[in-house]
């Protein structure tokens, strides 16, 4: 003991004891380093919350989630953030819908200066509506025009956010291919969920008296083509664009005609020409959320909320 004393004075005062101490054997710190890497979870952002759920829901613990849309706002009229685009810079994963929805991403991915970031664009490859076509009861559209600007809001379509999940699945193998069995497996569960969703819409939709609806822009074109209802007219053909004189008569005449007993108004926006649409026809106005609120329970996933949405249909159209 007394010479393990002696000796650790003579290293001290030559300086190699705190040298000696500090050091690993490099192969063991290699492969700590390995496992630290490989155990790090992806870190994804994506825009919308439909799409930060399909993340979850696919990359399970083996993702981060980051959502850019706060409650309450909508990706027509949204500004980010300095400090969103710094934490941009900090992911592996930019999930978006694509179609012209994030008009603001080109320059928010570019403020990131993120030279590993891979951005994945849902809506590529899916069937877009290029035009709100305002129809009657039991018309449908012709065939929809592929690629390019149109209606980006396909995942209200639960078939067309299947199709969405497994380009989401595919971005994660890619990025983490260690995780392929994991994802596919997540990715699958997945799919049989929104399935059993589709065939729940299906069987209540098909019980609805009225076929027609008004909404308060044109988010549910998709639902409607899927399910066979009509789309009788919406009160702002895009964001911020209200209804002049004549269209507003026109939405109107619509309720009217078609017996229409509620206008779909949305939370992200003013209910004011929607109730003033249910004053002039005595329809009432509910409220249809085509993005949901994570801080909700009962809209905080994309299953919950196209269910909440489905009993707000219900109400309004059975």
């Amino acid at each position: 003991m007394r010479k393990l004393r002696t000796l650790a004075w003579l290293l001290l005062a030559a300086g190699l004891l705190p040298a000696l101490l500090a050091w690993k054997p490099a192969g063991r710190e290699a492969g700590r380093a390995e496992r630290s890497e490989r155990t790090g979870r992806v870190r994804v952002v994506a825009t919308i919350p439909p799409l930060a759920d399909f993340a979850r829901q696919v990359g399970g613990n083996r993702v981060s989630v980051t959502l850019l849309l706060p409650p309450g706002a909508t990706p027509h009229t949204f500004d980010p953030t300095p400090r969103q685009a710094a934490g941009l810079a900090e992911a592996r994963l930019f999930v978006e819908v694509g179609a012209g929805l994030e008009f603001w991403a080109d320059k928010l991915v570019r403020a990131a200066g993120q030279p590993d970031l891979k951005r994945v664009v849902l809506a590529e490859g899916l069937p877009l509506i290029r035009e709100t076509h305002h129809h009657e009861p039991g018309e449908t559209d012709g065939a929809p025009g592929m690629g390019g600007i149109g209606n980006p809001h396909l995942w209200l379509d639960p078939v067309l956010a299947g199709r969405m999940a497994a380009r989401l699945t595919e971005a994660l193998v890619e990025i983490d291919p260690d995780g392929v069995a994991y994802y596919r497996q997540r990715e699958a569960a997945y799919q049989a969920e929104l399935k059993r969703l589709d065939a729940e819409i299906a069987a209540a939709v098909g019980r609805f008296r009225t076929r027609a609806y008004v909404s308060f822009h044109p988010a549910w074109t998709y639902f409607g083509r899927r399910y066979g209802l009509a789309e009788a007219g919406v009160i702002e053909a895009a964001a911020g664009r209200e209804p002049t004189p004549a269209q507003l008569e026109a939405i109107v005449r619509s309720v009217k005609k078609y017996a229409i007993r509620a206008v779909f108004a949305e939370p992200q926006f003013s209910p004011r020409i929607a109730e003033a649409v249910a004053e002039n026809t005595g329809a009432r106005v509910l409220f249809l959320d085509p993005l949901g609120n994570p801080e909700d329970p009962e809209r905080d996933t994309y299953l919950e909320l196209m269910r909440y949405n489905l009993k707000v249909m219900k109400t309004g159209l059975e």
